[in-house]
């Protein structure tokens, strides 16, 4: 139940937004990353699309390209203006393993 309730509580703020950002007329992609999304995340994203969903709108779940401190360091070298041509297909052969942000072993 706890993580229901959660999942329903992200999926609420995902639907925002979808909503502020005026997408949510429109079938969109939908990624969840991170530590909650690797370690048995089935429950909490059924139930955030789930959310977004009963709102009216058409979320598609896609793979995320990176992990957030990835996405991290590409908002930083967009707002330094390092960011161009190039730079993501760097990034992509340089970046760790994803065992890196893995933070449960089997």
């Amino acid at each position: 139940r706890v993580v229901d309730d959660h999942g329903r509580g992200l999926g609420q703020v995902a639907a925002a937004a979808a909503r502020r950002v005026a997408i949510d007329t429109m079938p969109f992609a939908l990624s969840f990353t991170g530590g909650l999304a690797q370690v048995g995340a089935d429950t909490l994203v059924r139930s955030s699309l789930k959310a977004v969903e009963s709102s009216g709108q058409a979320p598609r779940l896609v793979p995320a390209r990176w992990q957030p401190a990835v996405g991290a360091l590409v908002i930083g070298f967009q707002a330094d203006g390092r960011w161009g041509r190039g730079v993501a297909e760097r990034l992509d052969a340089t970046l760790p393993p994803s065992s890196l942000y893995e933070v449960l072993s089997a």
